[in-house]
């Protein structure tokens, strides 16, 4: 996995805080809520990876591809 963009890999950092704000009070709902904290942090983590530029390196096999057109 590379990054065209590390620095901005430095919000992650924020992850904690927004956890710690989103936290569910105990409660009737508290189920929904923290299913709603846990998608709003993979939000959160999806907008920082394609901030970072995110790619996924997969080594090539040798294989290759010859067309040929016969007219």
């Amino acid at each position: 996995m590379r990054f065209t963009s590390p620095l901005f890999l430095l919000l992650l950092a924020l992850l904690p805080l927004f956890a710690w704000m989103g936290w569910p009070a105990p409660g009737s709902s508290r189920r929904r809520e923290m299913l709603a904290l846990i998608l709003r942090l993979l939000i959160v983590l999806s907008l920082v990876l394609g901030l970072a530029g995110v790619e996924i390196v997969r080594p090539g096999s040798n294989l290759a591809v010859v067309c040929l057109v016969d007219v």
